[in-house]
């Protein structure tokens, strides 16, 4: 309703301190990455892994004196990844920075926007992680990662072509209508002795009709992890259905009509851990994600502020939050996409 001018001219608006995330939306899979155990620190200028692509032959049994084989075989490759380099930019101005700090002060405005600026970024990286990264400057993707060479033809510097051994399993849904049996299909395709998918990202709708192909005795949920911690990426309340021994996410960033079923060994997310003359931001596990902040939790996942710097004509104050990372693919063929599902059963 409209107030009275009664109200209005007697009462002061009462403004709450938290700034409302109306924007931003759910950032399970790169979250996961970069806030848990598959996140490792950046250590040169490129990141190289020797990758063995074939067996050595020369074997075999044998009698006596009978000559055995002993060429020398080369069956090794170098995978080198390079470093992706993202940034925010948060910019105030001073008349509004000084208007804040004054007694009507409810929040600290620049405070406020770096954390707001600062979370943008940490979506852009939840995009970046499911696409190609074609233009030679985005983070390497999943889609980049997890594929047979059909539409990313290298991975690591390396041909797939060349290397069928770096190819991840690609599989279309049959009709395009989501199937146990695919399912099962897709994760044994990636199953290498004690190697195995253990999450499954996918969209809302798709992860609904998985749930909706399941009995009720078998669907259950997995709530909290080793630790006794809501194994939940950060976001409260969100639990995850079970595939053999993967857990199924929804993920509101992830492309449509896809499930990735990834091994979350075979990747890992790099991030360099300093930046020149920068300081590290302290995250929550929270911040990362949706969901409120933990400060008990705080810690730096290779995010750096720049500090203010005020143009020589101009009454503004500028800065950025930097991440430079990238994703490690070691082993693809650990990995796999099942696609063109289209959503409803």
């Amino acid at each position: 309703m409209a107030l009275t001018n009664k109200v209005s001219d007697s009462t002061l608006e009462f403004l709450y301190q938290r700034l409302i995330e109306g924007a931003l939306v759910g950032n399970i899979a790169a979250g996961h990455f970069i806030s848990k155990g598959a996140a490792s620190t950046w250590k040169g200028s490129q990141a190289a892994y020797a990758f063995k692509w074939t067996e050595n032959t020369n074997q075999g049994s044998f009698v006596g004196a009978q000559l055995l084989s002993n060429s020398q075989v080369d069956n090794t490759i170098k995978l080198i990844y390079q470093c992706a380099f993202l940034y925010q930019a948060t910019t105030l101005n001073y008349t509004d920075v000084a208007l804040n700090q004054t007694e009507g002060e409810v929040a600290n405005l620049i405070e406020r926007q770096i954390g707001s600026d600062t979370r943008d970024l940490t979506q852009l990286v939840g995009t970046q992680f499911y696409a190609a990264g074609s233009n030679g400057q985005d983070l390497l993707g999943l889609a980049a990662g997890v594929d047979n060479g059909n539409t990313v033809a290298t991975i690591g510097g390396q041909s797939r072509a060349t290397y069928p051994a770096l190819d991840a399993t690609v599989n279309a849904a049959t009709l395009n209508k989501l199937t146990l049996a695919q399912m099962y299909s897709t994760y044994d395709s990636t199953w290498q002795g004690v190697e195995m998918v253990n999450h499954i990202f996918t969209t809302t709708a798709v992860r609904t009709d998985y749930q909706q192909l399941l009995d009720p005795i078998m669907r259950f949920e997995v709530p909290t992890n080793a630790a006794g911690r809501s194994y939940n990426l950060g976001l409260g309340g969100t639990k995850a259905l079970q595939f053999n021994n993967a857990s199924v996410w929804a993920d509101m960033i992830a492309p449509a009509n896809v499930m990735w079923f990834i091994n979350d060994m075979s990747m890992e997310f790099q991030y360099l851990p300093e930046w020149p003359e920068g300081k590290p931001v302290k995250f929550a596990e929270a911040d990362i994600m949706d969901g409120e902040p933990d400060p008990e939790l705080a810690r730096e996942y290779g995010f750096h502020w720049t500090e203010f710097v005020r143009p020589v004509n101009q009454m503004i104050m500028s800065g950025f939050t930097v991440l430079a990372g990238n994703m490690i693919y070691k082993n693809p063929r650990y990995n796999a996409q099942l696609n063109a599902i289209s959503a409803g059963i």
